[in-house]
């Protein structure tokens, strides 16, 4: 709330989309790929769900062991900017 002023219906609107067009998965476990354990949930539910992206600015994600972790599986891992001009260009 303090980087966003969205007011309560708005984060309930977010969250009910969110809902609607996302899909769970059974995360398996895995070997540790990344530095920060929190961020090992996300590599797993990437695998998990068969993800073709993980967009994301955090720099954990770009260190070579995590791009080659994700590159053996068909994983992009993209900032924003890569991944909307990826995506204007079809």
């Amino acid at each position: 709330r303090a980087r966003w002023p969205l007011t309560d219906e708005e984060v309930r609107s977010y969250c009910e989309f969110l809902a609607r067009i996302g899909e769970g998965v059974r995360v398996q476990p895995l070997p540790p790929v990344i530095e920060d354990p929190k961020d090992q949930a996300i590599i797993q539910a990437a695998v998990a769900g068969t993800a073709a992206v993980i967009c994301t600015l955090d720099a954990h994600f770009y260190r070579p062991p995590v791009l080659a972790f994700c590159a053996a599986r068909d994983i992009r891992v993209m900032n924003d900017a890569d991944l909307l001009q990826s995506l204007r260009r079809g």
